[in-house]
């Protein structure tokens, strides 16, 4: 019998930097289950924010943001870093533990791992903006 690699689906700490982890998020007196479900939301056009606010799990929230996309409901003028930074920088100031694992990090590169994002993340070969690694890197120096 063919032996297969085992999958770690196991969390660890530093799965607290990422926008699918659970730590609320509050932004302009809206709370956001999670920072998945801010970015989602603050990128479309305000009658539709209720739809990804309202998704059970970040995962959903994605999918309703896909489907705002798909219907021409995202924002025309909105800055995805400057979001995202305001987004983790919220996290960061209301959730100990996001900065204690940012601090934890020391200076080792952060990077997310992801095959088909080029611009959040590494890609499929590493040649990606890992953008997300470098907001939290910046956000780190900040707090040092």
């Amino acid at each position: 019998m063919l032996q297969l690699e085992p999958i770690n689906f196991a969390e660890h700490r530093f799965h607290y930097l990422a926008p699918f982890s659970a730590h609320e998020i509050e932004i302009d007196g809206v709370i956001y289950k999670t920072a998945e479900h801010a970015y989602q939301a603050l990128r479309v056009i305000p009658e539709a924010r209720h739809r990804i606010i309202a998704a059970r799990s970040p995962l959903d929230a994605w999918r309703e943001g896909q489907k705002c996309k798909e219907n021409n409901e995202v924002l025309l003028d909105y800055d995805k870093d400057a979001l995202m930074e305001q987004i983790f920088r919220a996290k960061l100031k209301q959730h100990d533990d996001v900065k204690q694992v940012l601090i934890e990090s020391g200076e080792r590169g952060l990077l997310k791992l992801h095959g088909s994002d080029y611009y959040w993340g590494t890609g499929a070969d590493g040649s990606g903006k890992n953008r997300m690694g470098k907001i939290w890197m910046k956000l780190r120096e900040e707090i040092k």
